[in-house]
């Protein structure tokens, strides 16, 4: 008999993020080891609730944000008893709350079924004081799965009562069937790849390209994706003149990027808040490309300096532009980081011990009834 699991997540496919590309891979490999999955996730239209599916498994999409913003409590409570319904209809084994985002709180009330969640990124501690919703949701969870080291850290200085039950299953990615291409450096391309977000610094990386082109003429930038800081990071490049060699050519399928990084030498992240774990270092790894990124949260778990990349600190555009120059002067000593970060990545970060370690969890508090 299949483990039948009601499966939170915050956003879901179409939208592309990388917990959105971690979260499709987990529920895919999970399925063909016999879990069962009713996946609820949030939507952003009109209605209060679709559905749809994503291969095979049904999706209950709720407007989570519309109900909580209006003054009517009774859209609320439909969403509230929506998903009572479906606990209902579905009798699952196990909820995940796989991420927490606005709507979670909504599973406050399911009571009866062990509860798993997973936690992607680290929690402002004003979030987790006493009597707080997300404080009280924490403490209802039999199991918090964490992301990394640098995450586990931080939930439990916040929270000790998650120690026994919390620790890391490492992010993984499933390994791309493209084989890497040899690091090119003629000419030498940057990339750049994520939501442009302020947060992620790409007008750090802009701001450093600007200190390097006098010394490497034929140096090109590639900033990858798509977001609310578009227009600002484009503005940024035509002001400084950048536009024949710095070119934002939005959104990238996630079954695009393999191909994407190996067009490039080598790939930057400046990001200036605290990472949880860095998927596009761990993608780069994967196609054997060294990273030059910011020395904070979690990237120091996938990034090791100077044996894989080099690691730096936030916001310092000379040092970002120092480690670049680096690596583009010394071509034999960077294209040997990008063969140890793959050689790592392939030892320490496999998608099969992170699906099996999810599998061992959940056969664990099923079977216990948490």
């Amino acid at each position: 008999m299949k483990t039948r699991v009601l499966f939170w997540t915050d956003l879901f496919w179409p939208y592309v993020g990388g917990v959105e590309v971690l979260a499709a891979q987990y529920l895919r490999a999970l399925s063909k080891q016999g879990y069962e999955f009713t996946i609820i996730t949030r939507c952003e239209g009109d209605d209060l609730q679709e559905l749809g599916e994503f291969e095979g498994m049904p999706v209950h999409r709720l407007n989570v944000r519309a109900a909580l913003s209006s003054s009517n409590p009774r859209q609320l409570l439909g969403l509230r008893r929506a998903i009572a319904n479906l606990v209902h209809e579905f009798q699952p084994d196990l909820l995940h709350i796989y991420h927490i985002g606005m709507g979670a709180m909504l599973f406050d009330g399911i009571r009866g079924i062990p509860r798993l969640m997973t936690l992607h990124g680290p929690i402002p501690p004003e979030f987790l004081v006493p009597n707080t919703a997300l404080a009280t949701l924490f403490d209802s969870v039999d199991y918090v799965a964490c992301c990394s080291r640098n995450v586990l850290e931080a939930v439990e200085e916040n929270l000790p009562s998650l120690r026994g039950r919390s620790s890391v299953i490492l992010n993984a990615l499933e390994v791309p069937d493209l084989p890497p291409t040899p690091l090119s450096f003629e000419p030498p391309r940057l990339l750049t790849l994520g939501r442009l977000v302020q947060e992620k610094g790409f007008d750090t990386a802009i701001d450093a390209f600007a200190l390097l082109k006098p010394r490497f003429p034929a140096l090109r930038m590639t900033i990858a994706g798509n977001g609310p800081a578009f227009d600002d990071l484009k503005s940024q490049v035509d002001v400084r003149g950048l536009g024949d060699c710095i070119s934002l050519p939005g959104w990238v399928a996630p079954e695009a990027v393999a191909a994407l990084i190996n067009e490039h030498t080598l790939t930057v992240m400046p990001s200036r808040v605290r990472e949880s774990f860095g998927l596009v270092a761990l993608q780069s790894a994967q196609m054997a490309r060294p990273v030059v990124a910011s020395d904070i949260g979690g990237i120091p778990e996938v990034v090791e300096d100077s044996v894989t990349g080099l690691l730096v600190p936030q916001n310092d555009v000379q040092a970002f532009a120092d480690a670049i120059e680096l690596l583009l002067n010394e071509p034999e000593k960077t294209r040997g980081m990008g063969r140890k970060a793959r050689e790592r990545a392939l030892a320490h970060f496999t998608w099969d011990n992170h699906i099996a370690a999810y599998d061992e969890l959940m056969r664990r508090l099923t079977s216990s009834g948490a």
